[in-house]
């Protein structure tokens, strides 16, 4: 194959441009042999023009073009720019009709003209005549000037789509989890209903870019979704309308009256898969949809008004799964008495069916190991560290104690099909977030005084938050008030005498450190849902003591009574 330069390839293009004007205007001549003739050596002028406008118009067709100037050759060269003939203009300019469909309608107009004039059965005999001719020569040639053939354009007849109507085949209920006088019920919901129509007085023109519509995973039962189309006139009733589904399926097709109506079963994807290890459902995890495509055709050739032609539009088919988790803890009991058996209730379920609730309450009792092991570390530190004697601790712990719940799924938009579902996610937390009742103490020795320190961690925080998220752009946890909490604790000291000696007295200043922590729900470390967690520490405790002897005067003793050491860092979910 010989390789042609730009400059080759552009020559090449104005050589075939040339020669198809040539053609173009040698088959109407032959079908209006009184315009050349009128014309004379004007008349390749006259074909090159109606080529420059028809072209600025958007056509581009050899058959197009010609059509175009044989409406030239009856009603008069730029016709379409005269008064009266407002309608042509108006039609070539219209930059949502196919040329195709441009070229059949102006010609259809044309003849109507035509045959409204007295005594002009002669002229439109002749103008379809002349169309006729056109067609079986041009329709397989393509755009002007190129050096390929085709693509072929038939504009034999009016096909196309007069209407469609696109909606669920059926109106069945959902269920929502809601809270209700402070308990979680299932509540029966109905979808929005509103189905999409394309089409007719007051309709629009288009179908939207994506329609979403939930349905459960396979398995289960599927949504049905019904799209009708209405096509009065057809080039063939074995082809046209045409309806196409792309889905999980495959390629699907459906032509003429099979097309009519037709009912899709979709299903949407499973649930996200948790990674290896991870508790199932995760929470309030963004299942992605399953997206199919749907396209509607005909020729796209009309007699009048507004064409449909092709029709596409995404369909995104969303999870509809309702998922709840509610729980309830109690406090744990003072360290070194009985432990309770049962401290955590946990609910889980999908659409009305329990789920597994036993690994979910075995983590919480993670929680409270880790909190106890924590406890017990911070005893052995205040032994250790302190440098006191007869040290001794009690403490009632209570960490994420109270009750909480949240429930999650995908909902439909307020507008049907043809809006955004929105990803609802209702929670409600009532909890202690951190309390311990925490009280040291210990004897002090310091020069000739003894004194018995007593510190005490009595502050608690709590968590109370509600809130309801069911917007397609609102996150999943609210930013005030938020669904987790950060605190801190301060620590107390009191000092009491036990032997003083040679008069000397101990007192003691402020004391620094604290309990810290946070804890609540909050986004997994992957990104995939959300997560309980729980997380406190101790910031170390120091204190300044003051001792005050008759002889000696005053002297300061710093002491730190308590190292930084993490207690608890637990998550779930």
């Amino acid at each position: 194959m010989l390789p042609l330069s730009a400059e080759q390839v552009r020559r090449l293009q104005a050589l075939q441009m040339s020669r198809d004007q040539q053609r173009m205007g040698g088959l109407l001549a032959a079908a209006f042999p009184d315009i050349p003739a009128r014309l004379g050596e004007r008349y390749p002028s006259l074909v090159s023009h109606a080529v420059e406008r028809g072209a600025a118009h958007g056509l581009r067709h050899a058959l197009c073009m010609a059509r175009y100037l044989a409406c030239w050759c009856v009603m008069g060269a730029e016709f379409e720019t005269r008064a009266g003939n407002e309608w042509a203009g108006t039609l070539l300019r219209d930059a949502g009709r196919s040329e195709g469909a441009k070229a059949y309608q102006l010609c259809r107009r044309t003849r109507e003209v035509l045959s409204a004039v007295p005594h002009g059965g002669a002229a439109v005999a002749a103008f379809d005549q002349a169309l006729a001719t056109l067609d079986a020569q041009l329709q397989d040639r393509g755009p002007m000037g190129s050096l390929q053939r085709g693509p072929r354009i038939v504009l034999g007849t009016a096909c196309d789509i007069d209407a469609i109507d696109v909606r669920l085949a059926d109106g069945a209920g959902r269920h929502l989890y809601a809270l209700e006088q402070g308990q979680w019920q299932r509540v029966a919901v109905t979808p929005p209903a509103n189905p999409v129509m394309v089409g007719g007085a007051g309709r629009a023109a288009v179908l939207p870019a994506r329609l979403s519509l939930l349905s459960s995973s396979a398995g289960a039962a599927p949504a049905r979704l019904r799209v009708r189309c209405v096509a009065a006139r057809c080039c063939d009733p074995a082809e046209h309308p045409l309806l196409t589904v792309n889905d999980a399926l495959g390629l699907r097709e459906w032509r003429g009256t099979a097309a009519t109506e037709v009912v899709l079963e979709q299903f949407a994807d499973a649930p996200p898969e948790p990674q290896r290890g991870a508790l199932r459902p995760l929470i309030a995890a963004v299942g992605a949809p399953r997206l199919a495509h749907i396209g509607l055709a005909a020729c796209g050739l009309r007699d009048e008004g507004n064409v449909l032609g092709e029709q596409h539009t995404q369909l995104a088919v969303y999870p509809a799964e309702q998922y709840l988790m509610a729980w309830r803890r109690e406090r744990l009991p003072p360290l070194g008495g009985p432990q309770a058996e049962a401290r955590t209730a946990c609910r889980i379920e999908c659409d009305g069916q329990a789920l597994d609730a036993a690994p979910w309450v075995a983590g919480w009792a993670e929680l409270d190991r880790q909190l106890v092991a924590g406890l017990e570390r911070l005893h052995t530190a205040w032994g250790r560290e302190s440098g006191l004697a007869r040290t001794a601790m009690q403490v009632e712990p209570a960490v994420m104690a109270g009750e909480a719940g949240v429930s999650w799924g995908w909902a439909e938009g307020r507008e049907g099909l043809a809006d955004t579902p929105g990803f609802r996610l209702l929670g409600k937390l009532d909890v202690i977030a951190c309390r311990l009742q925490l009280t040291l103490t210990g004897d002090l020795a310091l020069d000739d005084s003894v004194s018995r320190l007593t510190l005490q961690c009595h502050a608690d925080e709590r968590l109370q938050v509600a809130w309801e998220t069911d917007r397609p752009d609102a996150p999943l946890l609210p930013d005030q008030p938020p669904a987790h909490t950060a605190f801190r604790l301060p620590f107390v000291l009191q000092v009491d005498g036990v032997a003083v000696a040679s008069g000397a007295l101990l007192d003691s200043g402020p004391v620094s450190g604290a309990v810290v922590g946070q804890c609540g729900l909050r986004p997994r470390a992957d990104g995939a849902g959300l997560q309980w967690f729980a997380q406190v520490a101790l910031e170390p405790v120091h204190a300044v003591f003051r001792v005050h002897e008759p002889l000696r005067g005053q002297a300061l003793h710093a002491r730190c009574l308590l190292p930084a050491m993490p207690l608890v860092d637990w998550s779930l979910g």
